[in-house]
């Protein structure tokens, strides 16, 4: 993902961007649940394809999760998050 599109995903509405790498056993574990939350955009993107990215937004550990508002970073989580904990923050955000 080139930081262009990156730009581009994170613009409208909430979108929710997993920082991952495929060798990590919590990001493993955390697919699913991503694929279980509502009323968000997800949006992945795996840090050995995309090093200059990575760094960019500061990212030293997988998985890291980056919550943004039609394009403003709202919030960080880093590690293996619940469900509830992460669709919490959506709905927040979406209230908001």
């Amino acid at each position: 993902m080139t930081p262009q599109q990156y730009n581009e995903a994170v613009q409208s509405g909430v979108v929710l961007v997993d920082f991952y790498s495929d060798s990590c056993g919590p990001c493993r574990m955390l697919n699913p649940i991503l694929g279980q939350l509502e009323n968000v955009s997800v949006v992945k993107v795996n840090v050995g394809d995309s090093p200059e990215l990575s760094a960019e937004h500061g990212i030293h550990a997988v998985p890291t999760l980056k919550f943004y508002k039609n394009g403003a970073e709202q919030s960080t989580l880093l590690g293996l998050q619940s469900k509830e904990r992460l669709q919490s923050q959506i709905d927040a955000l979406n209230a908001g």
